[in-house]
């Protein structure tokens, strides 16, 4: 087997997207990388790849992942296959299905962490209405009675 040569990388440049997050930030969507050798390739983030996605599909053009159209080599724009479209499509109900149950998980963690902070909140509070709020043995020790009423 023949090995590829490898290049090393020269530059890395972020592609940033045109939404913007709850924070007010643009979601980092990919990266340029430029190798030694001249090459340059596009590489996407997850999220990149879900929006080229659903830019295909609504379109029905393939793009590159710089989002230039692809053409055969009689220059005819490509569109997708259904078997494309089927994988594009499920690609973005799982991304979808991802961040359902991410959000699910956080609420749920979000709601026990509630919960524990309220018990400990009631358990400080039933303590100090007991009368162990300061411990048994103060003011016991200097020879003093101490009742709280």
């Amino acid at each position: 087997a023949k090995m590829k040569k490898t290049y090393k990388v020269k530059e890395k440049t972020p592609i940033w997207g045109k939404k913007q997050t709850k924070e007010g930030k643009s979601p980092r969507v990919g990266t340029n990388v430029t190798y030694e050798d001249g090459r340059k390739q596009t590489l996407l983030t997850p999220s990149g790849k879900g929006a080229k996605y659903a830019h295909e599909l609504k379109t029905n053009r393939r793009y590159t992942n710089d989002m230039r159209v692809k053409v055969d080599k009689d220059g005819v724009v490509q569109t997708l296959t259904p078997e494309q479209q089927a994988y594009r499509g499920g690609y973005l109900d799982a991304q979808k299905d991802a961040a359902n149950c991410y959000k699910s998980k956080k609420e749920q963690k979000q709601a026990e962490r509630e919960q524990r902070k309220a018990e400990r909140t009631a358990a400080k509070a039933a303590k100090a209405h007991s009368g162990k709020a300061y411990g048994d043995s103060r003011g016991k020790d200097m020879g003093i009675e101490r009742t709280l009423k």
